[in-house]
């Protein structure tokens, strides 16, 4: 769901901002769009400071309707699963091939320099292996994340459908 920010009333002299697109979800009128996206040549943005006189705004306001497919929801969160687990075996190709030759850079003067250190291979490995695991847990948290919201967005849907009922 998208959501657009738009000056209610600009100035007569400001440029009108730009327009959401019909059924976009949410339509904030706020002065964000008019800090964010003013280009009016004439504009003073030390008076619009001082007074509120350009900042005229109504709240936030309703779309015509707001879509959710939660089967899109929960396909997208079992795509994020799949993708997870894809990452988590690479990572786990990438660890055993990484233990089994772990070492074979020797402990002479450039084996060490290879391996030791701030930036050495020991660290970097180390590092990366991490970043990875992190992405990983990341996906499982939004796919989580989107699945719950498809459940929330279904029982608030049965629970108003359910006043509307005689």
């Amino acid at each position: 769901m998208d959501i657009y920010c738009r000056i209610a009333t600009p100035p007569r002299h400001c440029p009108q901002p730009p327009a959401a697109p019909r059924n976009s979800g949410i339509v904030l009128f706020s002065p964000l769009w008019h800090s964010r996206f003013h280009q009016c040549a004439r504009h003073d943005e030390s008076a619009c400071r001082r007074s509120d006189s350009c900042l005229e705004t109504t709240g936030v306001v309703m779309a015509d309707r707001i879509e959710a497919e939660t089967q899109h929801l929960r396909n997208v969160a079992s795509e994020l699963d799949e993708v997870a687990g894809e990452v988590n075996g690479i990572l786990s190709s990438v660890a055993a091939a990484s233990s089994a030759h772990w070492g074979k850079w020797g402990n002479d003067d450039f084996g060490q320099k290879f391996a030791g250190g701030d930036n050495g291979y020991e660290k970097s490995d180390a590092n990366l292996q991490a970043v990875v695991k992190s992405r990983s847990g990341l996906m499982s948290s939004y796919s989580s994340g989107l699945r719950d919201a498809a459940q929330k967005l279904e029982d608030m849907d049965h629970g108003n459908a359910g006043t509307f009922k005689s």
